[in-house]
């Protein structure tokens, strides 16, 4: 379980027009027990642009571009397997009632890019055990992530990453 938080959230049609720009600025998830008060990720800003032609007819949503501006990442795994990502709620849904259910209808999204700007990621799993930080992390992707199989072209860069295993 955790809490979510957001300075400010935006939708333009205009900054990418003709597609819609939805914005969210200072934003974060913070962790519930055993990781309370650790924030799992927070960043400066999220911004997603859709070609609003697609997103009126909804056949296929098509997102231009996805952007995560300055996220910031802290990952853990105690000893005893518990992760600080694990947060989704118990499912409540009885499966007969998940039988029952008459909507069959599938969600088409299309990315066309993405971008990580400026990440800082920790990541610390005492169960091997290890500690990875990332420092400058700046990663991008591109392809036609509607298609069974494609080409995905991606460049990655970072300032540091410092691992530390048992100590060493």
């Amino acid at each position: 379980h955790a809490e979510v938080f957001f300075e400010d959230i935006g939708l333009s049609f205009f900054k990418n027009f003709p597609n819609a720009c939805i914005s969210l600025k200072e934003f974060g998830v913070v962790n519930k027990a055993p990781f309370e008060g650790d924030t799992l990720v927070s960043a400066r800003a999220f911004e997603l642009v859709a070609d609003i032609m697609s997103v009126i007819s909804g056949d296929q949503i098509k997102l231009k571009r996805l952007n995560l501006l300055q996220p910031r990442m802290l990952v853990q795994v105690l000893a005893d397997g518990r992760a600080s990502y694990d947060i989704a709620l118990p499912d409540t849904v009885t499966t007969d009632a998940a039988s029952d259910s008459t909507s069959d209808i599938a969600l088409k999204i299309g990315l066309e890019s993405y971008s990580i700007e400026d990440a800082y990621i920790v990541y610390k799993d005492a169960t091997m055990p290890v500690s990875v930080e990332v420092t400058g992390f700046n990663h991008e992707g591109s392809g036609d992530f509607t298609e069974s199989n494609f080409d995905l072209r991606t460049h990655t860069e970072s300032e540091q990453v410092t691992v530390t295993f048992d100590g060493i």
